[in-house]
């Protein structure tokens, strides 16, 4: 909108209509669309042997965030959760990192995970 125009503009902009797009309209296929699409999920990991629930899923080449909190806190069980990742890890020729402390992320080959955190110049 103009600083200066003509008088009366400013009512013709009140009666403009905004159109909206109503999606009900239109139907989506999303069957054939998701069925390539590469996804992000999330696993709970109690015990070494649940890492075969991550193993499928980093196997169709997904992203996969392993969550070990509700794995008791024994360090040996946690070392044996660690080690299983390791293995499955090379398996899948992917990489992997630890998101905080419950948490580890795994990626297929054909993703590169940057461990290098991005922060601000005058940190």
């Amino acid at each position: 909108m103009a600083l200066i125009g003509k008088k009366g503009a400013k009512e013709q902009e009140l009666d403009d209509t905004i159109e909206y797009l109503d999606l009900q309209d239109y139907r989506f296929d999303t069957s054939e669309a998701f069925a390539n699409m590469k996804a992000v999920k999330v696993v709970d990991v109690e015990r070494a042997e649940h890492v075969s629930r991550a193993a499928k899923i980093a196997y169709q080449k997904n992203i996969v965030i392993i969550d070990i909190s509700n794995a008791n806190k024994d360090p040996n069980n946690t070392n044996q959760i660690e080690v299983s990742i390791r293995k499955l890890v090379k398996d899948i020729n992917g990489d992997f990192g630890k998101l905080g402390e419950f948490y580890y992320i795994l990626v297929p080959s054909d993703v590169r995970l940057d461990k290098k955190k991005v922060r601000d110049d005058y940190i």
